[in-house]
């Protein structure tokens, strides 16, 4: 990545860790927690990060309506 690279905002809001399959007990995680898939766990999504999601998205992400 280079310095002048663009930097989009991720899911994740910046932490860079997903929180999947868990509850929120006394104001703490109890779950599984492992990098976010969206920003590769940098917090931050690049120009690559975003094309990657955006075929991922549209290809193999299912979406329960």
């Amino acid at each position: 990545m280079t310095a002048t690279e663009k930097r989009y905002p991720c899911d994740c809001n910046g932490s860079g860790v997903y929180h999947g399959a868990g509850r929120v007990e006394n104001g703490k995680f109890i779950g599984f927690t492992g990098p976010c898939f969206r920003c590769q766990g940098k917090g931050f999504q690049t120009a690559q990060d975003r094309e990657r999601n955006y075929w991922y998205d549209t290809k193999y992400r299912k979406v329960n309506a």
